[in-house]
């Protein structure tokens, strides 16, 4: 939609540039009389915050959600950013406000924050800001004997307000002594405060959001368990994102994160010890009760210096519901899925899938894609990860079909098949999960044009021709990442098995769309020389055994089916997983998918070193970025494996969209019992299973519209909606 299209003819954008003296605070009076029905259309950048007679309009928190706003300068990033890139948006935010209005007078007050937009003190990726200065825009409108429209422009009237600092990666700095409610409410007197500046609008294409807002979803009171130096050290008790809510008095500053060193808070996994999540707050009085309004932290410790009472964690995240239940007699197994829950929600903030919530924040295209699916069969999480795919095609460069590795684009590193990649994989497990090919088929060109990138700039030649090898000069290819030792798997082995992956996958999505596949000849092209370059014996680039390496040959059907299974045999056998984060995915879908459940059930359990009951026995209540536990516990992107807890353990396999089911139950590697549902727009499964002594007892039920079958035995049964199926053996 088009600026005039959601904000109305007299709007304007107005301009606020950054002051250290503090952020912007925004004032419009404005006179109502006999409102039925009011509506407020905002839109701050990077954040905003908006009150109406001094109440918040909303719960919600780091609105609008990030996306790639507008043009910005590549040329000071890190690493280069080849050809144009041109595809933006906005997204604005529309609230009911009629319950806030008074008859007479009333004040619409707004803060604005940098957020993504001006964020230049963490500079690891380059210079990735937008702008220097931040942005509002806003039309209410009052409904009664006549339409009262209050619009944004050069006559508001804006100060600085009491929060002097804000950065999403370091922290915020609050000086209660500058903090006024007679600001934020009618009969103050703020003509001597300036007017802002108007601006044209950016051009972007406006998106009112639907996405939710990331809310407080849970209040911890924490166990103080240490003092130092004048401090207390909490513990919140579980890895959380959100931040310290507290009363005090003078000064009080807050740390916060997720381990500890002694008895000390140890940084180094959320910055190097360089980079803080430090809250300071100065003149605190009684009544005050102060949290950060424009950052989330994620954290399981925390510090407090100075005087400070009714100390409280509260757990902030976009509060997607639940969907999915899972329960088994296995205690491995139960962590591994609520451990990922807790750490998926913990990277789903302001409208992206972050890699994690603290050191980078950002949506790494290949954390996101992996986890994807998963995700989804987890939560009500649908117009979430169509934001995302959007911000996937936004950061596609439209010259080159280069895909960048986050979404929206801040920089990073990662590789072509992984994360550039995810421009097939997301849209294809989110078609796994909702079906919807006409929604799906608007996604084709944009695959065609990464993969025509992949063939022109990315293969090799001579003997690594059809491989790919590079993503482009001086640029990241990484194949495999965080394994279980250093990654030693070959970067174009890994890259090229992603991208027949991508190519099969592209091409499933062609024919359910109706649409012409045409790369069949160098998809085989592919196959064969990944077979020849990097599956003959004797040769120095032979991956065979190499970190999982034969599990991608054998998920693609490119070594025999004895071959895989011995390969299986012998890593269960071994107990532990040496791939990453991409080979932990080609493993599983193996095991699951081709009939060693016993197996994949079984190095589920594991807990050896390198693997998840190693790191529950070291007291994680969230997954790790490395399977030693160093730098990041707050990673989502093993999680992947948590679909394979109903598509493999509990058996419930599933056609695109739902539409289908097949329930193969059986009670793997000594489980006595297990539980779980999933609840679907179409559908709602529930299974259970329970072996006492010999006997296995099933029961199994849905509700809905999917055609449902349980296999067992050797006996198909095809379930009636509403009636469940009770067997035993």
């Amino acid at each position: 939609m088009n600026f005039e299209e959601i904000f109305g003819k007299n709007a304007r954008w107005t301009v606020y540039p950054e002051d250290k003296k503090g952020l912007p605070l925004v004032r419009k009076s404005f006179f109502i009389k006999d409102c039925k029905k009011a509506t407020l259309t905002i839109c701050g950048l990077g954040y905003f915050e908006a009150y109406i007679n001094g109440k918040r309009v909303s719960n919600d928190y780091f609105n609008p959600v990030f996306s790639d706003y507008f043009y910005r300068d590549f040329s000071h990033y890190n690493y280069p950013l080849p050809g144009e890139k041109s595809k933006h948006r906005i997204y604005v935010c529309r609230y009911d406000v009629t319950e806030l209005l008074t008859e007479g007078e009333n004040v619409l007050a707004v803060i604005l924050a940098g957020g993504w937009l001006t964020q230049r003190k963490k500079t690891s990726e380059g210079k990735v800001n937008f702008a220097e200065e931040m942005y509002l825009c806003f039309t209410l409108l009052a409904e009664g004997e006549k339409v009262d429209e209050v619009v944004s422009d050069g006559k508001l009237k804006y100060s600085t307000s009491h929060i002097v600092d804000s950065n999403v990666y370091f922290g915020e700095k609050v000086n209660y002594k500058k903090y006024k409610e007679k600001y934020f409410l009618p009969g103050f007197d703020d003509s001597s405060w300036n007017n802002p500046k108007e601006r044209e609008d950016f051009g972007s294409p406006l998106y009112i959001q639907d996405v939710p807002a990331d809310t407080v979803c849970e209040r911890i009171v924490p166990k103080p368990i240490a003092r130092r130096f004048g401090k207390v050290i909490y513990d919140v008790g579980k890895n959380i994102t959100g931040w310290v809510r507290l009363r005090g008095k003078g000064k009080v500053v807050v740390c916060q994160a997720e381990s500890l060193k002694g008895k000390n808070l140890d940084f180094r996994a959320i910055g190097g010890g360089v980079q803080k999540q430090k809250e300071e707050y100065i003149g605190l009085s009684d009544g005050i009760e102060a949290h950060p309004t424009f950052r989330w932290n994620g954290f399981r410790y925390f510090s407090v210096k100075g005087r400070a009472t009714d100390i409280v964690a509260e757990v902030v995240h976009i509060p997607f519901k639940k969907v999915s239940t899972f329960e088994s007699s296995n205690d491995v197994l139960n962590w591994i899925h609520d451990a990922y829950e807790l750490t998926q929600l913990n990277n789903m903030h302001g409208g992206i899938p972050s890699d994690c919530p603290h050191r980078e924040k950002l949506g790494y295209t290949a954390d996101g894609q992996l986890t994807t699916e998963t995700a989804i069969l987890c939560f009500d999480c649908r117009s979430f990860y169509r934001k995302w795919m959007a911000d996937i095609l936004d950061c596609q460069d439209e010259k080159t079909g280069h895909v960048h590795h986050t979404a929206p684009l801040m920089g990073g590193g990662g590789g072509p098949g992984g994360w550039g990649g995810a421009i097939v994989f997301a849209p294809y497990k989110y078609y796994t999960m909702y079906g919807e090919e006409e929604y799906i088929s608007t996604f084709l060109p944009a695959m065609e044009k990464w993969i025509e990138h992949m063939i022109n700039e990315c293969m090799g030649e001579g003997e690594q021709k059809n491989l790919i090898v590079r993503e482009r000069k001086n640029g990241w290819c990484l194949g495999d990442w965080c394994t279980r030792e250093k990654t030693v798997i070959a970067e174009p082995f890994v890259n090229t098995c992603l991208f027949i992956t991508a190519l099969r996958q592209y091409k499933a999505l062609c024919d359910v769309c109706g649409r012409e596949f045409k790369y069949g000849n160098r998809q085989k092209a592919c196959e064969e020389n990944v077979i020849s370059y990097y599956w003959t014996e004797g040769k120095k680039t032979c991956q065979k055994g190499v970190q999982g390496a034969d599990f991608y040959m054998a998920d693609l059907g490119l070594i025999s089916a004895e071959e895989g299974k011995t390969a299986a045999q012998k890593y269960v056998e071994r107990g532990y997983m040496d791939v990453g984060i991409i080979g932990i995915e080609y493993l599983y879908r193996y095991l699951f998918e081709n009939g060693m459940e016993e197996e994949g059930t079984r190095l589920l359990m594991s807990e050896q070193y390198g693997s998840f009951g190693y790191m529950k026995n070291q007291g994680a209540s969230t997954l790790w970025e490395y399977w030693d536990g160093r730098k990041s516990q707050n990673h989502p992107m093993f999680g992947s494996v948590v679909k394979y807890l109903y598509y493999g353990v509990a058996g419930i396999r599933y056609q695109p969209g739902f539409r289908s089911i097949t329930i193969r139950p059986a009670l793997y590697a000594g489980l006595s019992h297990l539980k779980c549902s999933l609840v679907r727009p179409n559908v709602t499964v529930n299974v259970a299973y329970e072996k006492i002594e010999e006997a296995e007892t099933y029961e199994i039920s849905y509700v809905g519209e999917s055609k449902v079958f349980v296999e067992l035995s050797g006996e198909r049964y095809e379930l009636e909606s509403g009636k469940p199926l009770k067997l035993k053996k």
